[in-house]
């Protein structure tokens, strides 16, 4: 059976309402159980069957179809027997078309299927969103050409009155595209300008994807918020983009400014006031673990991010001040038993790991600042570290698991350089190949070189490698994991890559070349410049710890064996009577050990022509190995590692353990007063109260209704103009954050 493609790295944020939407939406995109067993034309064809059912069962395919790229399936529903049960524009409950569908997932030729079949290219969903829409959303620019070469309208507004031009940026290759088309982008709808029939733009400017739109958003956006985030990663793994954080910037208009921040009462850790606890009895606790982590979505304000973390820690609050010895603990043991079951039902969802591993750092620190819980939660902080090294091991596990299935094809096969595949080796037979001719400059009709058409410029490249890292350093940004954590996953992470890559080049026959040795570390020096271009330093950080200074010097150091590696293959035979040269080349490679110099030079796939070393230099480096051994042998005896060396483990054999996981230790609470408290002399009061523990007044109204406890609703802590977005709990729109106030 056919499944929505990596719907594992989408956040899942937004109210039970807009979530309930999405969930529908993605049940759409599954192919019914079905299908794997009865036909499309059985269907059709049966006599069981009414043709209402026909019609529905039909219906379903081809939006599952048309969701997952499917063309010949799409093709065979939309002929006979089965096209007189389709309606082409027909939608699902969130009133979305097969093409809108189609569109938004970035399938090009099920897309051109479709409107040759007569579909609408300007129908609307339940939310007045238009294929149009959904292609300059995800930045789908072959997609969004087809669609205006076919009539669609840039003038269509969705609910909020916004069109499809608000989804573009100036100077993108998509804003190119509809200048050349003969729009213009300026006003408030677009006006052709030009004739119909005018070609389509470049294809580049990937890297602009995620930049601020024109307008900002309205908080009628907001209501479709939740489906629009799922979409975006959908689509950032089908698409060579660069993720970026950018366009996070105005989703919550209503978030507190740093005077509201400022005006907030101080909370005291040494002493459980009334209004800094979160009042209970112990028959509410299934309730309230149920809302704040079991049915918990990942929320992304600034009110909502921490609530986990802050119901928990309040309630404990009112737990040990209340007298019973047992309320405690029938409170924190069943909910980090419940938080470990999240974890683990979510664990290739990197919204939620990310979520969970924000709020249980943030509880650890809460525990260990409050001065009456320190002492008597131990067991507790305990068990949080080992939560956040599973959470931790889990993110990096899951990302990897995306980076190899397109590794090979992104990093090892993709050509950068073209028209190296013509070179010949030595000792290969190219049987039934057929010799290209090359043209002159006055022979060519065209240009002397041509960008690679659409087909190519689909396939892998190491920009979905670097999507997925960004992804991660989004996800971390969004729901503010600690830098210290984001740092150690990134290290883990540039350690596996660089490790994987570096074994198997080294172990496949058709890498250990020169031409290919180029091409590899071109499609590298792609991170290199990815890791550049989002370069940070580690905040907060004690100095005990042995982080690189930045990004940058992260990338260097874990992908400095398959780079000098590369280096080595490229450079080797030109030394063939250079001892000098070969001497001081090797001394260079200090990542490479003589063993893997020298297993490089006798699996080198030689071209035609090309020199080789020669036997005096490759025993200076079996004699340089021989000693590599015993300076090795000596250091593990008397137990001497270097500070630099700390940073991976030791590169002693052939290989490298691309399974090694990099030691791990959670923020230190030095580190968590850095990051959510005043900081060094308590500087910095308005972080240290941005990060101390309230909630929003909705939730704590919605479950007092709840739990029928008649409790007398909290006083407002902040202004009303904070945290005018929670309606998770169905309590109506907006009002304020608060305290719970006893």
């Amino acid at each position: 059976m056919d499944s929505v493609p990596s719907q594992s790295v989408l956040p899942t944020v937004g109210t039970p309402e807009s979530q309930s939407r999405m969930n529908s939406m993605l049940q759409h995109s599954t192919l019914p159980e079905s299908a794997a067993t009865v036909s499309n034309e059985s269907i059709a064809e049966s006599s069981d069957l009414s043709d209402e059912q026909k019609c529905e069962e039909l219906q379903k395919r081809l939006i599952a179809a048309s969701s997952n790229g499917k063309l010949a399936d799409v093709k065979e529903l939309l002929s006979a027997p089965c096209a007189a049960y389709i309606a082409i524009d027909g939608t699902d409950s969130d009133g979305a078309s097969a093409l809108i569908y189609a569109a938004c997932f970035g399938h090009l030729e099920v897309v051109k299927e479709l409107l040759q079949a007569g579909a609408d290219p300007d129908i609307q969903d339940k939310f007045e969103w238009t294929p149009l829409m959904w292609a300059a959303n995800n930045h789908h620019i072959e997609i969004a050409s087809q669609l205006l070469d076919s009539g669609a309208s840039l003038d269509l507004k969705t609910a909020a009155g916004r069109s499809a031009l608000d989804f573009v940026n100036p100077g993108t290759a998509l804003a190119e595209l509809i200048k050349e088309k003969g729009f213009s982008l300026h006003g408030a709808a677009a006006t052709a300008t030009a004739a119909a029939g005018v070609g389509a733009g470049a294809l580049d400017g990937f890297e602009d994807f995620y930049s601020p739109a024109n307008l900002p958003p309205t908080e009628d956006d907001m209501f479709d918020q939740s489906r629009q985030d799922k979409l975006r990663f959908e689509s950032m793994l089908n698409d060579d983009v660069k993720l970026d954080t950018s366009w996070i910037q105005d989703d919550f208009p209503a978030e507190p400014t740093e005077d509201d921040i400022l005006n907030l009462p101080d909370f005291d850790w040494n002493r459980c006031l009334p209004g800094q606890m979160f009042v209970f009895s112990e028959s509410d606790i299934n309730l309230i673990l149920d809302t704040s982590i079991s049915k918990m979505q990942p929320q992304r304000s600034t009110t909502q991010k921490p609530i986990p973390a802050n119901v928990i820690f309040l309630s404990a609050r009112f737990a040990l001040s209340s007298g019973d010895t047992n309320l405690l603990e029938n409170l924190l043991t069943p909910a980090f038993e419940r938080i470990s079951d999240v974890v683990h039902s979510h664990k290739e969802d990197p919204s939620f790991l990310a979520y969970w591993l924000s709020n249980c750092s943030l509880l650890l620190y809460y525990l260990k600042k409050d001065t009456q819980l320190a002492p008597v939660t131990k067991q507790y902080q305990s068990k949080l570290h080992d939560l956040t090294t599973e959470i931790y091991t889990f993110v990096h596990r899951d990302a990897i698991r995306l980076m190899e299935k397109v590794l090979d094809q992104a990093m090892l096969e993709h050509d950068t350089i073209p028209g190296l595949d013509d070179v010949q080796f030595q000792h290969e037979w190219r049987l039934f190949r057929r010799r290209k001719t090359h043209q002159s400059f006055a022979e060519q009709d065209g240009p002397a070189y041509l960008p690679p058409p659409p087909k190519e410029k689909a396939k892998p490249s190491p920009r979905l490698i670097t999507s997925i890292l960004s992804s991660i350093l989004f996800l971390f940004e969004l729901y503010d994991v600690h830098p210290v954590i984001s740092v150690q996953v990134m290290q883990q992470l540039f350690y596996w890559l660089g490790a994987t890559i570096f074994n198997r080049v080294l172990s496949n026959h058709k890498y250990l070349s020169r031409t290919k040795a180029m091409q590899i570390r071109m499609n590298i020096s792609m991170i290199e410049d990815w890791s550049s271009s989002n370069n940070f330093t580690p905040k907060f950080a004690d100095e005990t710890r042995n982080f690189p200074e930045d990004l940058i010097d992260l990338a260097r150091t874990y992908l400095a064996n398959p780079i000098q590696l590369l280096q080595w293959l490229q450079c080797f035979s030109g030394l063939e009577d250079d001892f000098d040269g070969l001497i001081n080349t090797i001394q260079q490679l200090k990542a490479l050990t003589p063993e893997q110099l020298l297993y490089a030079v006798d699996h080198y796939r030689a071209e035609v022509g090309e020199p080789s070393l020669s036997t005096t230099s490759k025993g200076y480096i079996k004699d340089t190995d021989k000693k590599y051994r015993i300076q090795m042998q000596e250091q593990e005896e008397k137990g001497k590692t270097s500070e630099k060396k700390s940073l991976k483990p030791p590169n002693t054999g052939l290989f490298m353990d691309a399974s090694y996981v990099l030691p791990f230790s959670p923020p230190s609470y030095h580190e968590m007063f850095e990051a959510w408290g005043a900081g060094l002399g308590g500087v910095n009061s308005a972080n240290a109260k941005k990060y101390q523990p309230s909630l929003p007044l909705e939730f704590v109204s919605a479950l007092d209704d709840a739990m029928g406890s008649g409790l007398p609703a909290p006083k407002p802590a902040v202004p009303n103009s904070m945290g005018r977005d929670w309606d998770d709990l169905g309590t109506g729109t907006g009002s304020s954050t608060s305290n719970h106030w006893s």
